[in-house]
């Protein structure tokens, strides 16, 4: 919420945040916009790229269609969705009862310590789901590329490039080399 002449106004505060190959996080940006659309979110990644930023290997996120647009047309890197928003998601498809079971399905996809590994625990998953949880399965299945991408960069920075999510001890946002 922002005071603004005539009233209180919300408004879309994003923070971009790079982890260095050191694996030192570091705030890159900080931007209020009008809304989150891909016009925004462009304009703010190119204020990125125009004070620096380069060799851009992953961007994480929510999964915001006008921001992983902006990302592919402004850096043209691979895109991770956020695992703790997606996780989140899922458990919107089940109910409160199913949930401790999905959610401790889904996390150990992301506790392999290989995209190897993680790609059969997900296979895994998504077969025992397939009957108690159709949903979830067929989501967690299509998501796969975008849930696994963080496996490809170095292993120890693994657990700042999966989330955005702070509870998650991953502030994310733009992960650089």
């Amino acid at each position: 919420r922002v005071r603004e002449p005539g009233g209180v106004r919300h408004k879309a505060l994003v923070i971009a945040y790079g982890v260095h190959e050191t694996g030192r996080r570091e705030v890159l940006g900080i931007d209020v916009g009008e809304a989150e659309t891909e016009a925004f979110w462009r304009e703010f990644l190119r204020s990125l790229r125009a004070r620096g930023l380069s060799g851009v290997r992953l961007c994480i996120s929510d999964a915001h269609e006008g921001l992983r647009q902006a990302i592919a047309k402004v850096l043209g890197c691979p895109w991770q969705r956020c695992t703790v928003h997606f996780l989140r998601d899922m458990l919107g498809h089940v109910s409160k009862a199913q949930q401790p079971m999905i959610a401790a399905a889904i996390r150990g996809i992301f506790q392999a310590t290989s995209l190897a590994e993680a790609r059969e625990r997900l296979v895994e998953v998504v077969a025992k789901l397939a009957t108690v949880a159709p949903k979830v399965a067929r989501l967690l299945e299509a998501a796969e590329p975008d849930l696994l991408a963080f496996y490809e960069l170095p292993r120890e920075h693994w657990s700042k490039l999966r989330s955005t999510d702070e509870s998650f001890k991953a502030p994310g946002g733009v992960a650089r080399r």
